[in-house]
Order: C-alpha cells, then sequence, then structure tokens
C-alpha cells in the first residue's frame, strides 16, 4: 500500500472525476482558485507528451499513457515503463488505459498490442484480434474490447466471449448497468448492443464521431 498526503493527490483526484462513473461532480458555483491543487509539467517532473489516458490501480498508483509512452505516478515522481514483452516498447505510444474489476490495469498499446498488469509486470494478452480500436471496462468486473474484425469481445478473468458483429469504426465503448453495450463511432454515430442484435442511434446527436462514452446509473450515458 502507498501512503501520500491527500494534496499531493488533489489535482490527480481532480483530473480522475471525469473519468470514474461513480464519482460526484464538483461544485459549479467554485472556482478552480477554491480549491488545494498543483500542477506537473515538464519543468517539475512530468516527462511530457500528449496524454491519451489515466487510470488508477488498487495499489494506489496512478497511471498516465502518453504518446511517448507509459508513465507511472506515486503522487511525488514520475517513472517511464518498459515493457518486455513488446519490442522496442520504451516508447510505444499508449492508447487506452482501463482498470478492471480486480484493479488491474489493462493497456491498448499503438500496434494492435493489448496488455495486463501481472504483479509487477505487463504481459501480452493472448487473443486473436488483429485491430483493437476502443477498450472499456464492463460491468462484471472484466474488459470489453472492439476490434474492426471481429466486433465486440468481453475478457473475463475466465472466459472470452463475442458479443456482437463489427459496425463502423468504432472508437468509444461502454456498457451500462442494464447490459446494453454502447458503441460510439469514427463519423457513423452511436450503437447500443443488446443479446447480440445491434441497433444505430438515428436522433438527438450532434456529431456523427462520438469520441468518449461514461455510464451511470442502471441505465444512462
Amino acid at each position: 500500500m502507498i501512503c501520500r498526503s491527500k494534496q499531493a493527490w488533489t489535482v490527480v483526484g481532480i483530473a480522475l472525476l471525469g473519468l470514474l462513473a461513480q464519482a460526484q461532480a464538483l461544485d459549479p458555483n467554485r472556482a478552480l482558485s477554491q480549491y488545494v491543487h498543483e500542477q506537473w509539467t515538464t519543468e517539475n517532473g512530468f516527462p511530457g507528451g500528449a496524454v491519451n489516458g489515466i487510470a488508477q490501480t488498487a495499489d494506489g498508483y496512478l497511471w498516465i499513457g502518453t504518446d511517448r509512452g507509459l508513465i507511472q505516478f506515486d503522487g511525488f515522481d514520475f517513472r517511464p515503463v518498459t515493457f518486455t514483452s513488446i519490442a522496442s516498447a520504451s516508447s510505444v505510444p499508449i492508447l487506452q488505459l482501463v482498470t478492471d474489476g480486480g484493479g488491474k490495469l489493462w493497456i491498448r498499446a499503438q500496434g494492435a498490442y493489448l496488455l495486463r498488469q501481472e504483479g509487477r509486470e505487463f504481459g501480452r494478452v493472448k487473443y486473436e484480434l488483429p485491430a483493437i480500436t476502443a477498450l472499456s471496462r464492463d460491468q462484471q468486473g472484466g474488459v470489453l474490447i472492439y476490434d474492426i474484425e471481429k466486433g465486440t469481445v468481453r475478457f473475463t478473468p475466465d472466459d472470452v466471449q463475442k458479443l456482437g458483429p463489427p459496425v463502423s469504426p468504432v472508437i468509444s465503448m461502454a456498457e451500462t448497468g442494464d447490459g446494453k453495450v454502447w458503441l460510439g463511432t469514427l463519423g457513423g454515430g452511436l450503437f447500443i448492443l443488446s443479446a447480440g442484435k445491434t441497433t444505430k442511434i438515428n436522433s438527438g446527436l450532434p456529431d456523427g464521431k462520438i469520441n468518449c462514452l461514461l455510464p451511470f446509473g442502471s441505465d444512462e450515458l
């Protein structure tokens, strides 16, 4: 376990509020200056790079996925992570990060690599999915993965299950409490996957490109 000061974690917590489905919203009547916060830049420790994902594992570490690789943060120091299971892995871009129900980290890296935390190491997940475009935590403690050839697949600790066929290029996904899987596409709008059937949502969307989906409650998105 890692114990750090509340102050050091405050800005980290604020960032995570946008990622956690059950998190409470910040008070809209308060300015950012009214919160205790810290900022990390390349001048005071952050290694740099565009941030594509943030996740926190059960041991308290914060993980930051950037276009320069994966970074581990303990509240004070940033440490670049090297993957022994990937060639030239010290600088492989990280596209998405997700923690499963057991608090373990799953990583979608550039080049169709899917990695899972195994103790203090990260091993490649053995699968037959050549082109992963989206990754999300599901409602059963596992993760959902979308592949342009295989469609939507669920990974659990004991099983791998195909849920539905491919649709328009998917770049975001989420499962609501009622078991429906929502698929956001690059330009084809939003789809619902339920009982193996995919249905397109045709109304109420301001744009056909859906970058991010966040479920909350039993059936809201």
